[in-house]
């Protein structure tokens, strides 16, 4: 036998955070901030992918995890740190040669 008292209902556990949603907001954060340095096209796509993935299992969770608002904000982050480097370097392969 047990030596642990019996318990008569589970007791609840407060939700916590997704660590996913977390890293995914980390990338975000790296994609738009490294963007001049065309870290975007890196990070970005990153940021986006473990953001969708976060949110599909904090949804599946049932409650247990939260932080879908952190994950969509990666993905948005994400987003436009991927475009904010592409346009950077679209925009520096359009600069006239030094003379």
């Amino acid at each position: 036998m047990s030596d642990l008292p019996a318990s008569k209902g589970t007791t609840p556990t407060a939700p916590r955070t997704h660590g996913l949603a977390i890293g995914a907001l980390v990338l975000g954060i790296v994609s738009i901030a490294g963007s001049v340095a065309c870290l975007g096209l890196v990070f970005g796509p990153f940021a986006i992918a473990i953001g969708v993935r976060s949110r599909a299992q904090i949804v599946a969770s049932g409650g247990t995890l939260i932080g879908t608002r952190l994950a969509s904000a990666a993905v948005i982050l994400g987003i436009l740190g991927f475009i904010g480097s592409l346009a950077w370097l679209v925009f520096l392969a359009n600069q006239p040669p030094p003379d």
